[in-house]
């Protein structure tokens, strides 16, 4: 942070390190929506890459299927979001929170991307929907 910035009423929120606080990168991958952020406690650059059928999953508003290694996500509700289950290499929690519908519209830059095909998102949802139990 430069005195400029301090002296032009930012305080110490100005400076080149605020594009790093708080910021997530995304972009398109074969394998998943990847977020570039980095952590909160001890600064280390994590990448989190989500495949299609978790932000399908996610998109519905539900929690994906431990796969083995525990439940890869958590759902908050006070911020109502989801949040993946995992810390960095210095335990602290990833604060990374995804909504249903920014999974929706990730899931569309993949479509677009052409990683995969509305017909297979369609296809999950189906089978997702007949395997939830029916309410009423």
């Amino acid at each position: 942070m430069s005195d400029d910035d301090f002296n032009s009423g930012y305080g110490s929120l100005a400076g080149d390190g605020i594009d790093v606080h708080n910021s997530v990168k995304t972009s398109v991958k074969r394998e998943g929506m990847e977020f570039k952020l980095r952590c909160d406690k001890c600064n280390k650059a994590l990448v989190v890459t989500v495949p299609w059928d978790e932000l399908t999953i996610l998109g519905m508003g539900l929690l994906p299927p431990d796969r083995g290694a525990g439940a890869p996500w958590r759902y908050d509700r006070f911020h109502g979001m989801f949040m993946p289950n995992v810390a960095c290499s210095c335990h602290e929690d990833i604060r990374l929170g995804v909504t249903p519908d920014e999974c929706n519209r990730h899931l569309k830059s993949m479509i677009a991307a052409g990683h995969v095909s509305e017909a297979q998102i369609r296809g999950l949802a189906a089978q997702i929907q007949q395997s939830q139990p029916r309410r009423g």
